[in-house]
């Protein structure tokens, strides 16, 4: 993917692979946010674009280092955010760390 940048052919190849990730991935954000006070505020299409770039973008620089200990650390970290949103999802609730 790096070298899409500075390849005409490659640039639009690359983003017609990426297509159906988004497709999945605004399909599944939009049963995740559907029910919740973000579901008028956050628009599937572009959190889709958001999650894949950061996998993406995580996912290249894992390779680069050669270690997936920080993407581990990323998702250690977010665990507190998805379970606060998932109380949100089943209708509220005391939000507790």
């Amino acid at each position: 993917m790096a070298g899409a940048a500075s390849s005409p052919r490659l640039g639009p190849a690359i983003v017609k692979r990426i297509e159906p990730w988004l497709a999945l991935v605004e399909t599944l954000a939009a049963g995740f946010l559907a029910g919740t006070p973000f579901e008028k505020l956050v628009p599937a299409r572009e959190l889709a674009f958001a999650v894949v770039a950061l996998y993406l973008g995580v996912e290249t620089l894992c390779h680069l280092e050669g270690d997936s200990s920080r993407a581990q650390a990323l998702i250690g970290a977010a665990r507190p955010a998805a379970a606060a949103f998932d109380v949100l999802k089943k209708g509220g609730g005391a939000l507790t760390r």
